[in-house]
């Protein structure tokens, strides 16, 4: 799940996400059926931009990365959390049975979108075994991200000053979350 309300659009703070995205998933197996992925942006709305059977290989997958615009808005994570769980994470659109789902959302604010349903839904969507990473860019107070990440939230929740230690997080996030 990627920011893509104003404050994300202004700059290169979008595109810094997206190439945090490629350096978490340069070295995984995706061309090999091992892992999936699927992409949302959020701001007012979220929308799903491709669907975990989407793209087959790294190379199809970057393209696609490669296509996003920033599109701005408010900040909406409470519709974001929910098209995770009701439309990203379901057979029809990729979902395995037998593999680990795990959601990561990126954001450099606060919920200023239905704010008061954002912990319900991370609530159902860690209900549905879904894991949710959190990183913060710059985001001043933690609460709501710590409410959000799965727990323990050592492992879960990560906090960084600027997009440029969102790039250097790539390979930490990798090792965490695709060789547990």
């Amino acid at each position: 799940m990627i920011d893509s309300s104003s404050s994300s659009c202004e700059g290169k703070a979008f595109n810094k996400q997206l190439e945090f995205c490629k350096t978490v998933l340069k070295e995984a197996y995706i061309d090999a059926g091992y892992i999936r992925v699927g992409l949302l942006t959020y701001n007012d709305r979220s929308k799903i931009e491709f669907h975990l059977n989407k793209h087959s290989t790294k190379s199809d997958l970057f393209a696609a990365m490669d296509q996003l615009n920033c599109t701005s808005g408010l900040t909406n994570m409470a519709d974001a959390l929910s098209a995770v769980r009701t439309a990203m994470f379901i057979p029809e659109n990729g979902d395995r049975p037998d593999a680990s789902n795990i959601a990561v959302l990126i954001t450099d604010g606060l919920s200023n979108v239905k704010d008061g349903r954002t912990i319900l839904e991370a609530d159902l969507t860690r209900k549905e075994n879904i894991q949710i990473y959190t990183i913060g860019i710059g985001v001043p107070f933690l609460k709501e991200m710590r409410n959000i990440a799965s727990k323990p939230l050592w492992r879960f929740l990560y906090d960084v000053s600027n997009v440029e230690e969102l790039i250097q997080l790539g390979p930490h996030i990798y090792e965490t979350i695709c060789k547990r």
